[in-house]
């Protein structure tokens, strides 16, 4: 549970270093706002709305924006994140385990009935295996 306050509240003071917000400035009472890129992953979906926003007016900035946040690395991940990393990292091993034996005259000895059994529980394996893969790629997203 966080211990921050709830809603907006006041915890930076931004100025921009040209000076057009102080007085007389053509952005004089301007409200800016500070997004978390680093931390925030709501922050970071914001700023590529932004990004995609500008893009007709702004091409330029608007592509070095979006550059500069998906350049940035991803979230450290929590703990069932890392859990599904490791699972898909074992699952994948299992896979290349079981596609290296089919390649052998061992598994060409099997029971037909076997074979297909075993080249079936590779294909939900492999199934299974782009599943936690569509949910790493999720997980920053």
């Amino acid at each position: 549970m966080s211990t921050q306050p709830e809603g907006r509240y006041h915890k930076f003071e931004v100025r921009r270093v040209d000076g057009r917000d102080q007085p007389g400035g053509d952005r004089e009472g301007a409200e800016y706002m500070v997004l978390d890129l680093t931390h925030c992953p709501f922050a970071r979906a914001a700023g590529l709305l932004y990004a995609d926003k500008m893009a007709v007016e702004y091409p330029k900035a608007a592509a070095e924006f979006r550059a500069m946040i998906e350049g940035l690395p991803p979230f450290p991940l929590k703990p069932h994140q890392q859990r599904v990393v490791e699972e898909k990292a074992e699952l994948d091993e299992r896979i290349a385990k079981l596609d290296t034996f089919t390649r052998t005259s061992t598994f060409g000895r099997l029971d037909e009935r076997e074979r297909t059994c075993l080249l079936e529980q590779a294909n939900v394996m492999m199934r299974y295996a782009k599943i936690l893969g569509t949910r790493i790629a999720n997980f920053n997203a």
